[in-house]
């Protein structure tokens, strides 16, 4: 053992000392020379308490085979959004209130309207109406899908592919960067996995923004017409529903939140549309569509009624 004096912790020069080298059993009578082991103790100050801590740490980690928890990344925490990319980020949510807007309006002065008109057809059509109340039932059906329903459907569709699609890839560009400076402080598995999620994430966003980009034929039937635009807030949900997983994954603070007050209210229409209704559109095209594979003309009717009357007929002579 070398007792160090604490003048060195004054004056901060090296004390050197000998250590002889002492058996197993800590004895020194051998009758061969051992050797000895030189050693160079320096003091150093250490005025800051956190610098102290950390050297006694680090101490620590040495002396009792510690080391590998020095080498190990610690996780930061997650970053604000930085100016800019908060910028963009306000930009793209303007567009996206925009497109809600569209759809609740959608929704509650077309969609509504149209499902009340074609339930009433269907009434008429059970209830042996005259022809004239059904057709204009039918007209007043059309003209609300070509002078309301197809335009809206269209400008949703410009809205997202001139405006929407072109600010996503400059929200990214600007996010990435502070991205990957969060993901380096993981370990390569965290990294990994964080990674893929994010991933995924654009995948979904590319995929939903192609589905939303397809514009509607101006020949579309009402049936095809009401679906697409029931597709169109289910692809805008998933769609913001991504962009908030990435936004809530890197990052913090109220500009990094991609909510929205008008959500909701767009949810409970379209959910009341399809509950309520039952998809009666759709339903009745999927009529039509058998009705115009099996004609039920007059000639047709009188045709069969024809070949019953003739089976009965033979059915009769048999039985005599």
């Amino acid at each position: 053992m070398v007792t160090i004096p604490i003048q060195p912790f004054v004056h901060g020069k090296r004390v050197t000392a000998g250590l002889p080298l002492l058996g197993e059993k800590g004895d020194n009578n051998s009758p061969r020379t051992r050797g000895s082991l030189t050693v160079t103790v320096q003091w150093t100050h250490c005025e800051e308490e956190e610098e102290k801590a950390l050297n006694e740490t680090k101490l620590w980690a040495v002396g009792s085979g510690g080391g590998r928890a020095l080498i190990a990344k610690k996780a930061r925490d997650r970053p604000e959004l930085p100016g800019e990319a908060a910028r963009e980020v306000e930009l793209l949510r303007q567009h996206m209130e925009h497109v809600l807007q569209l759809l609740l309006t959608m929704a509650t002065e077309v969609l509504e309207p149209m499902y009340r008109l074609h339930s009433r057809l269907k009434v008429a059509q059970t209830r042996g109406k005259t022809a004239e109340e059904a057709k204009m039932l039918e007209q007043r059906l059309d003209a609300l899908l070509h002078s309301l329903l197809l335009p809206q459907l269209q400008t949703v569709r410009d809205l997202v592919a001139r405006r929407m699609d072109a600010q996503l890839p400059v929200v990214l560009k600007k996010l990435f960067g502070s991205i990957e400076e969060y993901l380096s402080s993981f370990d390569q598995s965290s990294r990994r996995e964080l990674r893929s999620l994010m991933e995924k994430c654009l995948d979904e966003l590319n995929s939903t923004m192609y589905s939303l980009k397809q514009e509607p034929a101006k020949n579309t039937a009402a049936a095809d017409a009401t679906k697409m635009a029931l597709d169109q807030h289910l692809h805008v949900r998933a769609w913001n529903d991504q962009l908030r997983q990435i936004l809530g994954t890197f990052f913090v603070g109220e500009e990094s939140q991609w909510h929205f007050a008008l959500e909701q209210r767009v949810d409970d229409a379209y959910w009341k549309l399809t509950e309520n209704n039952g998809g009666a559109v759709s339903r009745g095209h999927r009529g039509d569509e058998k009705a115009a594979e099996r004609p039920a003309t007059a000639a047709a009717v009188a045709k069969r009624k024809e070949r019953i009357e003739r089976a009965k007929q033979e059915k009769a002579w048999y039985e005599l």
